[in-house]
Order: structure tokens, then sequence, then C-alpha cells
């Protein structure tokens, strides 16, 4: 699991294949997060837009940021 824009963009240049993002629709209002959305588009990844509230479950932490991806 990477929370957060550079964790996420790192896993893919690294050749990380992502499973399943979560993406909140605040962070598709900043230029990075929706580069990083629209690169992820052209993988198999399910990419779901999530409320803030659920991305905290998701990731367990109280401020996360706007994306998370699982990885295979």
């Amino acid at each position: 699991m990477a929370e957060g824009g550079r964790l996420v963009h790192q896993g893919l240049e690294r050749g990380w294949e992502p499973d399943c993002v979560a993406i909140t629709a605040e962070g598709l209002t900043r230029s990075h997060i929706r580069d990083l959305a629209e690169r992820l588009t052209a993988t198999d990844a399910r990419i779901i837009e999530v409320p803030e509230r659920i991305l905290t479950q998701i990731t367990g932490k109280d401020n996360p940021g706007a994306i998370a991806a699982a990885f295979q």
C-alpha cells in the first residue's frame, strides 16, 4: 500500500503494478494528482473516487494524502 502522490508515483516508477487506487475528489483538483490519475488509467488498476473519510479508513491515517494505491 502506498499513500500519497509521491509514494504512488515512486511505486509506478519502480515498475510496481497497481491493483486498486482510491482518489479523493479534492485530490483531482490538484494537477499532480490529476496527472498521476491519468497515468494510472493506462494500467489495469481499478480506480475509485472516494470521500476523504473513506481514504482515512483505508490508510489508517488521520490526515491521508489525496491518493492511495494497493500494488501487487
